[in-house]
């Protein structure tokens, strides 16, 4: 549809033309970057070869690169094996640039064809229609504006050469030549350091987005989908999100909703990147800012500093009371549990050689693994990153097993991290004492840990529990518990601020459920307590409109 709205809009003289000072380099590189996911998925050679010293341009970026694009996607289509070579060189007053293939090539006859709209080459009986048959006919628009020419040579069997010339101009003040770096765009200079977390599920895009803001300054991090995404912001606290709308598991939607939802995420501005219009439907759902694909980095550029500015103002705690979106509530814990991360195993041992083992079996099985050689280097790596199983040594230098147990079991935070003891000592002596949930004496079976890892950590998940605190003079509280009681997760319920004190400290719950009534009391425990790794959710009874209370919400027990 987008392809007969481009050429629909060339025709009619309605596209709006971009035209600045560019380089050739740039052009093939950002072509390049943004199909290679097509070369890795075919096994395919990419080749670059541009000449030194070309000239600058003038022309829309965005449009040829997106001539490139297609030039580039159709040779790696249309060939199994081989080099696909991107060329780009001076002849005269003009730069030509081809795309070179190794594939199945056209009759001499058929060339013109392909030119046409809705047209494609080939043996129509056996050969499936790979396309709209539109995208060489929107290059070939896009080529004639910039008052070139788009053609190909091809030998039937050999391959195929598709080609275009842009017009050198007399003078380009702005565009350096070819092995001179370009200005850095004027928004560069106004850039502060940022953290940015880049979310699509399409790596040439990551990679792109990636090779154009890390010179302007920008840390970039990637997540692949919506679960990889919350998984990373268990820990990572970047200053915005970038976020893509079609992606599998979750979309961006719901990845909004869910993030703007959390507290240690609602405060990061999220910025949509798509080819989608969606953007009021985005901003309904609590994105702070929206940009169409194909991208233009200015525009991005921008749209992310004025929404990371706009957060920077908004005064902390600015919450506002909604009535109760069960379905929401679900999605938000449901997510979090099924995050699809893996899990992180602590091996704390003394042996050198038993670690290594143990890394090696863990990782071979797509455990995640950190080590530490005695009791102390263990607890500085659980207050960095909490595992979600240990596997214990007793006897070790400066602190032992035993001490380390009892720390971990002592404090809500780590008491119900499962333990696997690893030991030279028998049952009884090591196991026992330390209250260990699976018990192992050395020397070592691998394969046995490997099946008790699994378990204990699948016993684990299944064990998420839910503390709800609400009002006692409303059934909401009574209506969460039996929800969620439903949906798999251990609920405890408490209705008075010294109850939800002394739950959270005693039971370390995954997620937190809080009315209005008690917002305080779990401030207060959040700053004295470690409730990182916790969810915590705020729901109010009733919508609160202080200008205008006719404006009420239905009753908490019939939402």
């Amino acid at each position: 549809i987008n392809d007969v709205l481009d050429i629909a809009k060339m025709e009619a003289g309605k596209i709006d033309w971009q035209m600045e000072p560019l380089t050739v380099s740039e052009l093939v590189d950002r072509a390049l970057a943004a199909t290679s996911a097509l070369f890795e998925t075919k096994g395919l050679t990419a080749v670059r070869e541009v000449a030194p010293e070309l000239p600058g341009l003038v022309g829309d970026r965005d449009r040829l690169i997106q001539v490139l694009i297609n030039l580039i996607s159709n040779a790696v289509k249309f060939q199994d094996s081989g080099t696909v070579t991107c060329r780009a060189e001076r002849q005269g007053d003009w730069v030509k640039i081809s795309v070179i293939d190794q594939g199945m090539g056209i009759a001499p006859e058929d060339i013109p064809k392909v030119f046409e709209k809705f047209k494609q080459v080939g043996d129509t009986l056996t050969s499936k229609p790979q396309g709209t048959g539109l995208g060489l006919p929107i290059s070939k628009e896009i080529v004639e504006h910039h008052q070139g020419q788009l053609w190909a040579d091809s030998v039937l069997g050999q391959g195929s050469t598709f080609w275009f010339t842009l017009p050198v101009p007399a003078e380009v003040v702005a565009a350096p030549p070819e092995g001179q770096p370009p200005a850095p765009p004027a928004v560069a200079a106004a850039v502060v350091p940022r953290v940015v977390l880049v979310v699509d599920d399409e790596a040439n895009i990551r990679q792109l987005v990636r090779q154009e803001l890390e010179p302007l300054g920008y840390t970039i991090h990637e997540a692949s989908d919506g679960m990889a995404a919350i998984a990373k912001l268990r820990t990572l606290r970047p200053d915005a999100i970038l976020l893509d709308l079609s992606m599998p598991s979750l979309n961006g939607f719901e990845v909004t909703a869910i993030l703007k939802n959390a507290p240690h995420s609602a405060g990061i501005p999220i910025v949509i990147v798509s080819a989608l219009d969606e953007h009021q439907r985005a901003l309904a759902v609590g994105a702070d800012g929206y940009v169409t694909k194909p991208i233009r980095f200015e525009v991005l550029t921008a749209t992310l500093e004025k929404a990371i500015a706009a957060r920077a103002q908004q005064p902390v705690g600015d919450l506002h009371n909604q009535p109760v979106d069960l379905g929401g509530l679900l999605r938000l814990l449901q997510a979090e549990r099924h995050v699809e991360v893996p899990p992180l195993v602590l091996v704390v041992e003394d042996d050198d050689g038993v670690r290594s083992l143990l890394r090696q079996e863990l990782e071979g099985r797509g455990y995640g693994v950190r080590e530490a050689r005695n009791g102390r280097e263990a607890l500085a790596q659980i207050a960095e990153s909490t595992p979600d199983l240990i596997t214990l040594d007793i006897l070790m230098p400066e602190m032992d097993g035993f001490e380390l147990a009892r720390q971990l079991k002592s404090h809500p935070a780590t008491a119900r991290i499962p333990i696997a003891v690893i030991s030279v000592l028998d049952r009884c002596e090591g196991g026992l004492r330390i209250e260990a949930d699976r018990y192992f004496t050395k020397p070592l079976d691998v394969e046995l840990l490997a099946q008790d890892v699994r378990a204990l950590l699948t016993e684990k998940e299944h064990q998420q529990r839910v503390l709800v605190c609400t009002n006692p003079q409303d059934s909401l509280g009574h209506h969460l518990a039996q929800t969620l009681q439903h949906h798999g997760f251990t609920v405890d319920t408490v209705q008075t601020g010294e109850e939800f004190a002394a739950q959270v400290r005693q039971a370390n719950p995954d997620a937190i459920v809080v009315d209005g009534a008690f917002v305080e009391y779990y401030r207060k425990i959040q700053a004295q307590s470690s409730l990182a790794p916790t969810v915590s959710v705020l729901v109010a009874p009733e919508q609160v409109h202080p200008e205008n209370p006719a404006h009420a919400a239905p009753p908490s027990d019939s939402v």
